[in-house]
């Protein structure tokens, strides 16, 4: 996700890939935007900070009402054990969920992903049953 400070992972940010891909589609009415920057997270680039983030969702919603497309936004999925887990982001992490489940974050309706997959049992941990592989956990 690309940010005011330009941040920009290891491919092409959300916002340009929103640029190319969503106004333009025909009858489009809403947008959906899921844990997309959990990658950058866990990118081997230089990690975002949740200020960056956020400011890269703001932007992207922005665009997105301009055109008159609602905006549907996911809170970001455990990912700690993930190779690329490092502990600055389990701290972005929880910010940018905490800014999307206070309602301020201009979305127009949000998932809770973070809530339907950590395991109840040990919320810091996916379940194993659903676990791929890539070791996502809460924190």
């Amino acid at each position: 996700m690309a940010s005011a400070a330009g941040y920009v992972g290891e491919g092409p940010s959300a916002e340009s890939r929103f640029e190319r891909n969503v106004p333009y589609q025909s009858g489009v009415r809403w947008g959906i935007f899921s844990d997309d920057p959990i990658n950058d997270l866990g990118s081997k680039a230089t990690m975002p900070t949740s200020a960056a983030l956020i400011e890269g969702y703001r932007q992207i919603i922005a665009k997105a009402h301009a055109r008159r497309i609602r905006f549907l936004c996911s809170t970001l999925t455990p990912f700690e054990g993930s190779n690329g887990w490092k502990p600055a982001g389990k701290s972005a992490r929880r910010e940018v969920n905490a800014l999307l489940v206070d309602g301020k974050s201009g979305c127009d309706a949000i998932v809770d992903q973070d809530a339907a997959t950590h395991d109840p049992a040990l919320p810091r941990k996916f379940p194993s049953a659903y676990d791929g592989g890539d070791h996502h956990s809460s924190e």
